[in-house]
């Protein structure tokens, strides 16, 4: 009777119970799809074998799938996309042209993670060789061939080895970013004939160009004639009388300058950079070299070397001396534009000769050296040339005459 009286009580209890469960389930479920969601996305494991990994994406409706051979994979691409958005870069490219992207990869990744001069030789690269041809191509339309057409007209432009994979390092480092950001599905750089390693490895600056001028040899007296009792007389002597390259100049400490044997070594070279200086070895083994010196350049050396240590007896010191021939008046390594504008250039102007650059002065030394029938081995050393064939090049120029001068010895040979 009791039982009877009291089933509704325990069918309703019973009840309560189950939705109770129930009730306690689905708030598990919401739970599970909320942490889900947070979490960004979904990982699973297709019939095919192949994992896709989503990521809910703010302002889209739809999460973003990534897919992969492997689970590992698949997570891969989603973290890569994740710090893309973190880094503001959307990867569902559309319409975003390789000259935005570039600009985000610069920017958001390459100035945050990479030392200063790297991320400024990346920038000079996009700015001056990448972006004004391709820089309008969507991203996700970017194919080899226009990679390889941009190569091709620089190889015709006749720019250096060095700066043509400079190039494809460049743009082949920030498209394998935007695959693995899934921006796009594979990098049409891997897919073109990347500039092949020659022998010989030339520096930027020995490009011949359509703006190289040398001075002759009376306009070279009248420069030197002009720049005596300046601070850096030395060094324009030095630079007409061995042929070194503005950043060996430099670059040049005293450790590696004998005055005594008339000799010094060439072993580094300085870069200036937003970020500071740094000294780098030479590019090749030929540029790390011993250069005799002329006893005018013994003895201009000398004189530069007294007046520099009476600079640190009148200022108590050189706070920044690092050791260097030629610094600032704080003993502090000298930038190539404040080379220009405050000597070399109003030096140029005292003496009214043509406006040239600094580097010419290694080309007229070549020039002259080699028309007065030097031995073009000899000179090729003294520039650090890597071999004999890139100082023919260079200064082709000046040959015709020097084979015309050769020919004449057979006179008489052939009549």
């Amino acid at each position: 009777m009791d039982y009877e009286t009291n089933l509704p009580s325990l069918i309703l209890a019973r009840r309560r119970t189950w939705h109770g469960g129930l009730r306690f389930r689905r708030m598990e479920d919401m739970a599970k799809r909320k942490k889900r969601a947070a979490g960004e996305g979904t990982v699973r494991k297709h019939a095919s074998g192949s994992w896709e990994a989503r990521l809910t994406v703010p302002g889209r409706k739809n999460p973003k799938s990534f897919y992969g051979k492997t689970q590992a994979e698949a997570l891969e691409k989603r973290e890569g996309a994740k710090k893309a958005l973190l880094n503001g870069i959307d990867f569902d490219t559309g319409t975003q042209t390789l000259t935005d992207y570039l600009h985000s990869w610069l920017e958001d990744t390459v100035r945050v993670s990479l030392r200063r001069p790297t991320y400024e030789g990346y920038e000079r690269m996009v700015r001056n060789h990448i972006t004004p041809t391709l820089g309008g191509i969507q991203l996700k339309d970017l194919k080899a061939l226009h990679i390889q057409t941009l190569y091709a007209a620089k190889f015709d432009a006749g720019y250096a080895l060095r700066t043509r994979r400079y190039i494809h390092t460049t743009l082949n480092k920030a498209l394998k970013q935007a695959v693995r950001w899934n921006q796009i599905a594979m990098n049409p750089a891997a897919d073109v004939e990347v500039p092949k390693a020659d022998v010989e490895v030339l520096d930027l600056e020995d490009l011949p160009d359509p703006d190289m001028q040398t001075l002759p040899e009376d306009q070279v007296r009248l420069f030197l004639e002009t720049a005596k009792g300046e601070r850096l007389e030395a060094l324009y002597v030095l630079a007409l009388a061995t042929g070194m390259r503005q950043g060996e100049l430099l670059g040049l400490p005293w450790k590696h300058v004998d005055l005594k044997k008339g000799v010094l070594r060439v072993r580094q070279s300085l870069t200036l950079s937003k970020g500071g200086y740094t000294f780098s070895r030479p590019k090749t083994e030929a540029s790390r070299r011993n250069l005799e010196l002329r006893p005018e350049a013994i003895e201009a050396l000398k004189a530069h070397r007294k007046r520099q240590l009476e600079e640190m007896m009148r200022y108590n010191g050189l706070r920044g001396d690092i050791g260097l021939v030629f610094c600032s008046t704080t003993g502090t390594p000298i930038r190539r534009q404040n080379l220009q504008r405050r000597s070399f250039k109003p030096l140029l102007k005292k003496a009214d000769l043509p406006d040239v650059r600094f580097h010419d002065l290694r080309h007229t030394f070549a020039t002259l050296t080699l028309a007065k029938d030097a031995n073009v081995k000899t000179v090729s050393k003294m520039l650090g040339h890597s071999t004999i064939r890139v100082t023919l090049d260079v200064y082709a120029h000046v040959i015709p005459g020097m084979q015309s001068d050769a020919l004449k010895t057979l006179d008489g040979l052939f009549s």
